[in-house]
C-alpha cells in the first residue's frame, strides 16, 4: 500500500473482463487504521482561510494520512520516516497551500466527529451503473453510445 491508495481490481476471463472498483479500500480508513491506535489529528487553515484536518498514523513501515477538507477526503500512504512533519505531509497532497503550521488537537470529540464524517462519505460516494453491450460492439465509444435498450 505504498504510494497513493487505489482500490481498483478486475476479475473475469480473457474474453470479457469485468472492471470492479472497490470503494471499501478507500472508505473507512479512519475507522480501520486510526481508531484504537496511537495517532495524531492536526487542524489548520489554508491560505484561502478554509479549515482542514490532517490525521496521521505511523506503523513500522508506513504512514497513513487522511486530509479532511471541505471538498472531501484525500488519503495517502507514505513510507514511514522520522522526518515527516505535519507541514511536510501536507505538501505531499500538492493541492493544499497551508497558511500556518497545523496544531495538534487532542480532543476525543474530534475522533467521534471524524468517524461520523467518514461514515457519511460512504453514503454519498457509492455509485452503481450498468452498461449494455450489443453483439459486435468492441470499442468503448460503441458501447458507451448505446442509447436504446433492445426489446426481446
Amino acid at each position: 500500500e505504498n504510494g497513493r491508495a487505489n482500490g481498483r481490481g478486475s476479475i473475469g476471463s480473457t474474453h470479457s473482463a469485468v472492471h470492479i472498483e472497490n470503494p471499501e479500500s478507500h472508505l473507512r480508513w479512519y475507522f480501520r487504521h486510526f481508531l484504537g491506535k496511537a495517532h495524531h489529528n492536526y487542524c489548520g487553515k489554508t491560505v484561502d482561510k478554509s479549515i482542514y484536518v490532517l490525521s496521521v498514523v505511523k506503523s513500522e513501515d508506513q504512514c497513513r494520512v487522511i486530509l479532511w477538507v471541505n471538498t472531501g477526503l484525500q488519503r495517502i500512504s507514505l513510507p514511514a520516516t522520522s522526518r515527516l512533519s505535519p507541514s511536510s505531509i501536507c505538501q505531499e497532497f500538492g493541492d493544499i497551500a497551508i497558511d500556518k503550521t497545523p496544531r495538534e488537537v487532542r480532543d476525543p470529540k474530534l475522533q467521534e466527529d471524524l468517524c461520523y464524517i467518514e461514515e457519511q462519505e460512504g453514503a454519498i460516494n457509492f455509485k452503481f451503473g450498468v452498461l449494455y453491450k450489443k453483439k459486435g460492439q468492441q470499442t468503448d465509444n460503441e458501447i458507451l453510445s448505446n442509447s436504446k435498450l433492445r426489446k426481446r
